[in-house]
């Protein structure tokens, strides 16, 4: 999600707990959970027009990392829920990240699709349930 090339490191597709040498050779185990598919996945997202030229913000909630694209009348956000619990966040208005702590229910509500899994993502009054699958949506 944020700028940059994917790139991946000695086993990271795979899972791989430990860290290999880089100078040295060093085998990584395939045994573990493969996320090849995941990586490819967000690769592809990350390729929008809107990761190159849009305005980047990056707020923390709850252990909940929050990231926000925004470029013209669009607005991209990624919620990482970086904690062992599930939780909710604040994913503000279309225009803006700030919490209207006076009346949430300024904030954007509706159904919207998970770009990483196609699943569905509900918006209501700007806050998002999350557990431990990682949401990239565009509002």
């Amino acid at each position: 999600f944020n700028k940059g090339a994917t790139m991946v490191f000695g086993g990271g597709e795979f899972s791989e707990p430990k860290h290999p040498s880089l100078f040295d050779k060093d085998t990584i185990s395939r045994d573990n959970e493969d996320i090849s598919d995941l990586i490819k996945t967000c690769a592809k997202i990350v390729k929008d027009d809107i990761f190159t030229y849009g305005v980047y913000d990056l707020t923390a909630q709850n252990d909940v990392i929050v990231g926000s694209y925004l470029l013209k009348d669009r607005k991209v956000i990624g919620i990482f829920n970086v904690s062992n619990s599930d939780t909710t966040v604040y994913v503000g208005e279309k225009e803006s990240m700030e919490l209207p702590k006076e009346s949430l229910n300024k904030g954007v509500s509706g159904t919207f699709t998970n770009l990483i899994d196609g699943s569905s993502v509900t918006v209501k009054n700007g806050l998002v349930s999350v557990g431990k699958t990682p949401i990239i949506i565009e509002l």
